[in-house]
């Protein structure tokens, strides 16, 4: 920390990474010097930490009264990897508690940090913690911010295993691995109902993506692929457009009209362009999100909609977000499942098949493949605007059928995407060493086991009820009450694919909490529809998926 000694307002600032809960990470900062500050900082958003350099504290010449000082914490526990942040809970202490943490990964500390935080809001616990870390570890968690996460070989190690589906590969062209990637990830995320972030300069595919998403998932089965294009609609229009309006509200609105939310209900909708959508339409898009209701323009009531958000962006919005553009407990609502969508000019390679292809689906295969000077003018000018360039190149030569018309279309047609900072694209994941392999596959057996262990949680819970248990009231009251915990830890693993080490046990897994969210709506709903639904679906999942836990988990420990 570097003390400027004409200011003591500079000496007792220092400069923060801030945990919310439900929120996320952000900078601010912290004025030391004052008690009366440090507990202003606590009543405005507690519970609440405050991440700071361990020299930091070092440095200062004394410590508020407000704050008790809890000692350096070294890593404890199974291999002496954790720290048990959360036993520095408030309880009945009035002090902020100063904790001094030895953290071996950025990651391991943003754990902690988080499960600390949610106990705290679980327990009602109000109070500002103020985590003290190496600058090793400080410096890791601002990259952890910036959304630059050091790759994870557990998830290349998961993603080898998952084989191409050549009907993806039919909408969604490319041979390199980044491409491949593409493809693997939307089997991965059509097995889930998490949001999904697709990023990616436009033209690269994003909508492609999306719909192939829900094309391969269960609400293919169950509702409709919508898209909301956030840029084209007029911002005054939006909100009727995606919540509707009912009929009177406006003169020449006769009629209810439902928004294309309420549209989408059981199915998708796909927010495309989020990054350009208005702060105060990001707020109910929120909303939608976090309690799964949306309000009708000029209505009074609140409609529960089932829609799985998939939403794209050609934009840095976190970016956007320093720049106050874009609400931050969006961006971590929707920054669950990412897939980066490459653009041509990181794999030039690619243009010629991507162009052959095409051109086979633009002539219905009734003309010779594209010439070599072809090529070459796709290759000079196709950089700039992705594979949606190149269709529509290829449809304006289809039409003039003529190869020397093809220069005179111009490079209007070729440039009109806009770029996105290379820094949107993904860091290569390392090739795993064989330690990592070692401490993936271990990660992955407590994951598993922890899985299972929710899973016989859930049948226990659930036992009685199917098989003639009583159907009353109190008891779906006791027995919502029982699933709620289990039923939210699957969730929570599910949020990581790569967890389940193979793809087929995580899809098991997803679909098997899937299935039993809906047995919980139904129970709520109509009872005896939860019974024939147990009986058709819910048990048989079970199995299914407690037989795939068991199978990896052995499998692991053998080290097969």
């Amino acid at each position: 920390m570097v003390i400027n000694a004409q200011s003591q307002f500079q000496a007792n600032r220092l400069d923060t990474i801030r945990f919310s809960p439900g929120v996320g990470s952000s900078l601010d900062h912290l004025i030391m010097g004052s008690e009366s500050d440090l507990l202003a900082a606590k009543r405005q958003s507690a519970p609440v930490a405050h991440v700071i350099h361990i020299p930091d504290v070092d440095n200062l010449k004394a410590l508020p009264n407000c704050i008790v000082d809890c000692g350096m914490q070294k890593r404890s526990g199974k291999k002496r990897q954790t720290i048990q942040l959360h036993k520095y809970l408030l309880k009945k202490r009035e002090k902020i508690p100063l904790i001094r943490a030895v953290y071996d990964k950025p990651g391991r500390a943003e754990e902690g940090i988080k499960k600390l935080l949610e106990r705290a809001r679980v327990k009602g616990d109000q109070n500002l913690y103020l985590i003290a870390v190496q600058t090793n570890i400080y410096k890791g968690l601002l990259q952890l911010m910036s959304g630059r996460r050091e790759p994870n070989p557990g998830q290349a190690i998961f993603m080898e295993q998952i084989k191409d589906d050549p009907e993806i590969a039919k909408k969604y062209m490319g041979r390199s691995p980044e491409y491949l990637n593409v493809r693997k990830n939307i089997i991965v995320a059509a097995d889930s109902d998490i949001p999904v972030l697709i990023i990616g300069e436009s033209g690269t595919g994003k909508e492609v993506v999306a719909r192939a998403i829900h094309s391969r998932s269960h609400r293919n089965e169950t509702g409709r692929f919508v898209a909301v294009n956030s840029a084209a609609i007029p911002g005054e229009l939006l909100e009727e457009e995606l919540f509707g309006i009912e009929p009177g509200v406006i003169p020449d609105v006769k009629r209810l009209k439902k928004g294309l939310w309420e549209v989408a209900n059981g199915g998708t909708i796909f927010l495309d362009e989020i990054g350009d959508m208005s702060l105060e339409h990001q707020g109910k898009v929120l909303r939608a999100l976090q309690d799964g209701t949306i309000r009708r323009v000029g209505g009074t009531e609140d409609i529960i909609v089932d829609a799985r958000v998939i939403a794209a962006t050609n934009r840095d919005l976190r970016d956007l977000m320093v720049r106050r553009e874009f609400r931050e407990d969006l961006f971590y609502r929707l920054d669950v499942f990412n897939i980066y969508t490459p653009a041509l000019r990181t794999a030039p390679e690619e243009i010629e098949y991507i162009a052959q292809e095409n051109w086979r689906l633009v002539t219905g295969g009734s003309k010779p493949p594209l010439s070599k000077e072809i090529i070459k003018l796709l290759s000079d000018y196709a950089l700039a605007g992705n594979v949606r360039t190149v269709k529509n190149a290829l449809r304006k030569l289809n039409a003039y059928m003529n190869a020397e018309k093809l220069a005179r279309i111009g490079k209007k047609y070729f440039e009109a995407a806009m770029r996105t900072p290379d820094h949107l694209r993904p860091a290569a994941a390392p090739k795993a060493s064989a330690r990592d392999i070692r401490a993936y596959r271990s990660e992955c057996v407590d994951k598993l086991r922890q899985a299972s262990k929710a899973v016989r949680r859930c049948k226990v819970d659930l036992r009685p009820f199917p098989h003639g248990g009583s159907q009353g009231g109190d008891s779906i009251r006791r027995m919502q009450s029982k699933l709620r915990q289990p039923h939210k830890k699957l969730d929570e693993l599910c949020l990581d694919p790569s967890a389940f080490y193979s793809h087929e046990t995580f899809r098991d897994v997803s679909r098997f909490s899937g299935k039993l969210s809906n047995f919980r709506k139904l129970l709520d709903q109509d009872p005896t529809q939860a019974v024939a639904y147990w009986d058709a679906e819910l048990h048989a999942q079970y199995d299914l998926a407690l037989a795939r836990i068991q199978d990896g988990i052995k499998g692991l420990v053998k080290g097969e």
